[in-house]
């Protein structure tokens, strides 16, 4: 299922569409069609 996470990061909101790969200490790995983010679950602000 892909899901939609809305994070800050650096003074501003990024939204990333993708799937949850795995999870790594307290981060989070996310892989979209073009790239592969390590989001910190304290950035999270909204998954949809």
């Amino acid at each position: 299922m892909q899901i939609k996470a809305k994070y800050q990061a650096k003074d501003r909101l990024t939204e990333v569409y993708g799937f949850v790969s795995e999870f790594i200490n307290n981060q989070v790995r996310i892989k979209s069609t073009d790239k592969i983010y390590l989001i910190s679950i304290e950035q999270i602000i909204n998954i949809s």
